[in-house]
C-alpha cells in the first residue's frame, strides 16, 4: 500500500536509490510531473530484489580496555587514544572487555558509553548493543550501525564463578550485514583469570553456548580468555570442540 514510502524526485529520467539493505525485495512505483507542477497516476508496481555483494568480509577485533578504576593511566587520559585504535582498525563489530558499568572519575555516564563518545569525537560512529546496567558488566559488544543491524542480544552470566571476584559474563549479539543480508552472531567474554578450573568450567558453559544460539548463523566468539599455553590448551580445546577456529 506504499504507506510511509520513501519518495525520491529526480531531475532527469534515472534515479538511484540508495541505502538499501541487501538481498531485500523492495516495491516501487513511479509518475511523471508536468511542467506546471501537476502529477500523472502511478505506474503499475514493479518489484525488485537488491543485488548482494559476492564478497563483503565483516571485519572485527577484541580489545580489554582496561577499567577506569585499575588502571595506571586514569581514563580521562586513555580515553581518546584508546577509541583512535579502535577507530584506526574500522571494525564492524568490537568486543570490549573491562569496559565498566560505572562512571569513572569525572564522567556522567558509564565507562563504555563514554568509550562510545570517545569514538565519536574521532569520527567513528559506534553503538552498544546493550546499554542496561548489569547485563553483562564490562564486557560488551560494539557495532557500526552503517554496515551492521542489531536483530537479537543477550547475554550469559557463567554458572560458575570464583567467590569474591568480578562476575564474569559473555556477550552475544546476532548481527545482520546491511550490504549482504547475512546474519552472524558474535559474543564477547572475558574468562576467569585466577582460577584454572573456573576458567576451563566458563569456556565449556560458552561452547555450549553458542551451539545452542547460533543455531546454523556463522559464529565469531572473540575476548579476554586468560587462557595459559601452560594448561594444555583446556580452553582452546573447549573452543575448537564447538567447531570454532
Amino acid at each position: 500500500d506504499f504507506k510511509g514510502a520513501r519518495t525520491l524526485k529526480a531531475d532527469k529520467n534515472t534515479a538511484t536509490v540508495s541505502k538499501l539493505d541487501g538481498g531485500t525485495q523492495v516495491h516501487l512505483r513511479v509518475r511523471s510531473i508536468g511542467s506546471k507542477g501537476e502529477f500523472s497516476a502511478w505506474a503499475t508496481p514493479i518489484t525488485a530484489t537488491t543485488t548482494v555483494p559476492e564478497t563483503d568480509p565483516v571485519r572485527v577485533a577484541s580489545y580489554n580496555i582496561v577499567c577506569h578504576s585499575c588502571g595506571k593511566a586514569p581514563w580521562s587520559t586513555r580515553r581518546i587514544p584508546v577509541a583512535s585504535l579502535i577507530a584506526e582498525q574500522n571494525p564492524d563489530v568490537v568486543g570490549v572487555q573491562e569496559a565498566q558499568q560505572s562512571r569513572p572519575k569525572g564522567f556522567n555516564v558509564s565507562q563504555f558509553d563514554d568509550l562510545v563518545r570517545a569514538l565519536a569525537q574521532t569520527g567513528a560512529d559506534y553503538r552498544v548493543t546493550d546499554r542496561a546496567i548489569g547485563a553483562s558488566k564490562g564486557t560488551r559488544i560494539l557495532y557500526k550501525p552503517s554496515t551492521m543491524t542489531l536483530l537479537k542480544t543477550g547475554a550469559i552470566r557463567y554458572s560458575r564463578q570464583s567467590g569474591g571476584a568480578t562476575s564474569r559474563y559473555a556477550a552475544w549479539a546476532i548481527l545482520r550485514q546491511r550490504s549482504t543480508g547475512r546474519e552472524m552472531v558474535f559474543f564477547s567474554t572475558h574468562l576467569e583469570p585466577k582460577s584454572y578450573s573456573v576458567r576451563l568450567a566458563q569456556s565449556r558453559q560458552l561452547a555450549a553456548s553458542i551451539a545452542g544460539i547460533a543455531g546454523k548463523r556463522p559464529v565469531v566468539a572473540v575476548g579476554d580468555f586468560n587462557a595459559s599455553q601452560f594448561h594444555y590448551y583446556a580452553v582452546h580445546q573447549a573452543m575448537t570442540g564447538a567447531g570454532l577456529v
